[in-house]
């Protein structure tokens, strides 16, 4: 089987981006799997070199096309910005700069078919905005970027998916989005990806917004107003989604094998349970997109960027994990999503 080439942005230069990525190169089984291509600048890489007794000589390419031909893998795709000084753990609008033409070039690449897939280094949301970005994140840009209008955050962890509603929203703003058809689209995000993942009859749970699930109404209407109608809709069209559940339990329910993936409706219950289920283990996946995407569940690290002590652990996790949808996107008879 053909390996996949997978785009690897660095990520923020002046977080822990680059680090682990020279450290996930150090893994020897990793790239007899996949081709990766890391995409950034020399410099970027030069800065964290007090980080390593040894940095790894990755050739360098201006241009994808040049990759191809030499077919030497791992390297660098350079984009040959102009050097500036990068100080660990500080926040640069230039470093902003840089990390958004990083995912704006994976994301020209994989859309006109050059790459398989993306792989995500962490980026600073504080330094996108200081050099302009109107995106929170990695996932609203990626879905603009690429046209797509139906997509989801989700992260897979313990081994179920935990898909979000909504992303980076105010908690209010967050609430005045829900309604059936949202839940109805999440919903088939989540079976197709489940599906590509080798699951044909995927189990899904949806946990409710409000303590107990509501109580009946008790303790909010959301789940009667919205929930439990898009559910219904759901299992009238034959998939295996049941809830609303009480959120103290679900996630649980789904670590000990219940469901395949739990439906969360806002950021922050469902990244309570990620991270203390899966902290360092788990992988951000934007379902919906033409192509594959994946990342690590941790930020820069701006605490211990140019310390040479971050763990790469996460990112193996997600070029690992990129590398197996792709895999199963091929083999379940659709590179883009329907």
């Amino acid at each position: 089987m053909t390996k996949p080439v997978v785009a690897l942005t660095l990520g923020d230069p002046a977080g822990i981006g680059p680090e682990i990525a020279l450290k996930a190169l150090r893994k020897r089984n990793l790239c007899k799997h996949v081709n990766l291509v890391l995409i950034g600048d020399p410099f970027v890489l030069e800065s964290i070199a007090p980080c390593f007794s040894h940095v790894p000589n990755l050739p360098h390419f201006s241009s994808i096309e040049q990759v191809a031909d030499a077919g030497t893998y791992p390297c660098l795709l350079n984009l040959n910005h102009r050097r500036f000084n990068i100080s660990p753990g500080r926040l640069d609008a230039r470093c902003g700069r840089i990390s958004i033409d990083y995912v704006k070039e994976a994301v020209r690449l994989a859309t006109t078919g050059k790459i398989d897939g993306i792989v995500t280094g962490p980026i600073h949301k504080q330094a996108w905005a200081a050099a302009g970005s109107r995106f929170s994140g990695h996932t609203e840009m990626l879905a603009s970027a690429s046209g797509s209008r139906d997509f989801a955050m989700a992260f897979f962890a313990k081994d179920f998916l935990t898909v979000l509603l909504s992303t980076h929203l105010a908690l209010k703003d967050a609430l005045a989005l829900l309604s059936v058809p949202l839940l109805e689209r999440k919903v088939d995000l989540t079976v197709r990806a489940l599906k590509e993942m080798g699951i044909r009859r995927p189990r899904l749970a949806v946990a409710g917004v409000n303590p107990h699930a509501g109580e009946g109404g008790l303790l909010g209407d959301e789940e009667i107003k919205f929930f439990s109608p898009a559910i219904k809709k759901c299992q009238e069209k034959g998939l295996n989604v049941s809830g609303p559940y009480s959120a103290d339990t679900v996630y649980l329910r789904a670590a000990r094998g219940e469901f395949d993936a739990v439906l969360a409706p806002y950021h922050d219950q469902a990244m309570l349970a990620v991270k203390t289920l899966s902290f360092g283990h788990a992988t951000n996946i934007t379902l919906g997109l033409p192509f594959v995407r994946t990342s690590v569940d941790h930020g820069t690290a701006f605490d211990i960027a140019g310390k040479g002590v971050a763990n790469e652990s996460a990112l193996v996790d997600a070029i690992e994990k990129c590398r197996d949808l792709i895999r199963g996107r091929q083999g379940h008879g659709s590179k883009h999503p329907q």
